[in-house]
């Protein structure tokens, strides 16, 4: 038997995260046949998604409750603690079926991604041994002066010990924060994912900001010295994009109904890759300039939809 590759996704509550994920999922099927890779969607609603995917073997969904998703916020209530639950939850169901293989591997992936290229590569480098994060972040030391709340991190860093990995220990200003977009481990790492959650109910309640999940994973990996490797070249993750919300609406509503080959045929009229370019050159400004256009009301304008071109 091969090792198994799986891809997880999560999507609850509003509609458009779960289009975000229907999304990306077609994304992933531009490059390989619905087949190739394993894809575990837990979600509250999968007949949403069977709407536009239809049913395939290799697609597989895993109902959430209310009560089970609040369980995951845990005692700290940080709703990004539901992500590590979530994905741990998913590798124990899979790894409880009859031929699941310590060499098996699985990808977490953010429902706000789009593959820009073939994933089986990645898969590879996982199952070689190599944690993947979708993108370095820098450090705590290097960051700190750009948000509020990189500056905390940084402050409560230097003013606390924690306890990770089952030890009290003061965490490196110097170690690399990883964007979790994606979080690709193998079967017999699951440990991290145990860690990353008792890392988190140690953070969140010294340092309550948004991205604790991703703080405490990275911690683990500082703390066990693991080899991690990016994934930018081949998954675009555009959580800066939120505008891009409103371009998917528009793409459900339009070809509602469509077979599975229109959805694929259609997939680049809204490539969030070619989208988010003018907000990009926009945020490239300086500060002062971007203040000054938002303040005159220029900011950035959205590409046209190919469908709007006047004949």
């Amino acid at each position: 038997e091969p090792p198994l590759n799986t891809l997880i996704y999560m999507a609850h509550g509003a509609d458009c995260y779960r289009d975000e994920a229907i999304y990306s999922i077609l994304s992933l099927w531009r490059h390989h046949a619905p087949d190739v890779v394993c894809i575990l969607v837990a979600t509250d609603d999968p007949a949403h998604f069977q709407r536009v995917l239809g049913q395939h073997d290799t697609l597989r969904y895993l109902p959430l409750t209310p009560a089970q998703l609040q369980a995951w916020r845990g005692s700290v209530d940080y709703l990004h603690r539901i992500k590590s639950c979530a994905m741990l939850h998913a590798m124990q169901t899979v790894l409880q079926e009859p031929g699941a293989a310590p060499g098996d591997t699985f990808m977490f992936v953010d429902s706000d991604t789009s593959f820009m290229a073939p994933v089986l590569p990645v898969f590879e480098r996982i199952r070689a041994g190599t944690v993947v994060l979708h993108a370095s972040e820098g450090t705590p030391e290097a960051t700190h002066h750009e948000t509020r709340s990189k500056h905390r991190l940084y402050q409560a860093i230097q003013a606390h010990r924690f306890q990770v990995c089952g030890a009290e220990r003061q965490l490196r200003t110097g170690m690399t924060l990883w964007n979790s977009g994606i979080i690709g481990i193998r079967a017999d790492q699951i440990d991290l994912l145990e860690q990353t959650i008792a890392a988190i109910d140690a953070i969140y309640p010294v340092v309550q900001i948004n991205t604790v999940e991703q703080i405490a994973l990275s911690a683990v990996l500082d703390v066990r010295s693991l080899p991690v490797a990016d994934c930018e070249d081949v998954v675009l993750h555009y959580h800066v994009f939120k505008e891009f919300r409103a371009d998917l609406a528009q793409f459900f509503a339009r070809y509602a109904g469509s077979s599975l080959a229109q959805w694929l045929a259609h997939w680049p009229e809204v490539d969030p890759a070619q989208r988010i370019l003018p907000k990009l050159a926009f945020n490239a400004r300086p500060k002062w300039q971007r203040q000054w256009l938002k303040l005159i009301g220029r900011r950035w304008a959205p590409l046209p939809y190919p469908w709007a071109s006047p004949h």
